[in-house]
C-alpha cells in the first residue's frame, strides 16, 4: 500500500478551512474570516507549523 502525505502547505491549508467552516467562517471579533490566499504569509506559515506539530504527534504515537 502505497501512502500519500500530503504536502505541508497543503494541510496547513486544510486545517484553516476545517477551522473556518467550524466557526461559520467568522472570526472571534465577528468579521468574516479571509480565504487562505488572503492571509498574511506569516499566518498561513502558522497554521501550516500547526498542521505539521499535529501531523508528527498523531504519527509518532504507539
Amino acid at each position: 500500500m502505497i501512502a500519500y502525505r500530503m504536502p505541508p502547505a497543503r494541510l496547513g491549508e486544510a486545517a484553516y478551512q476545517a477551522y473556518a467552516a467550524a466557526v461559520d467562517n467568522v472570526s472571534v471579533s465577528g468579521d468574516p474570516l479571509p480565504a487562505w490566499g488572503d492571509l498574511p504569509t506569516r499566518i498561513r506559515a502558522a497554521w501550516t507549523i500547526a498542521a505539521e506539530q499535529v501531523r508528527h504527534h498523531v504519527h509518532s504515537e504507539p
